[in-house]
């Protein structure tokens, strides 16, 4: 598990990619907050697809 420092660094990055900031200076951009919502959970779909194919490849090569 991650300790909390590293949650929240995480956290933030996921924030700032759902408002599509490249960079810290775009991390305050204004983005409907639907859309906002909606890309977060993209993100978060994608990140859980990719740890289930992941932990999925690691039995396989057991």
């Amino acid at each position: 598990f991650m300790d909390k420092e590293e949650r929240d660094l995480r956290w933030e990055e996921f924030c700032k990619k759902a408002k599509g900031a490249t960079n810290n200076d775009q991390i305050f951009d204004y983005i409907p907050m639907d859309d906002y919502y909606k890309e977060l959970r993209r993100l978060a779909l994608e990140e859980a697809e990719t740890y289930e194919l992941a932990k999925r490849y690691y039995v396989v090569r057991q």
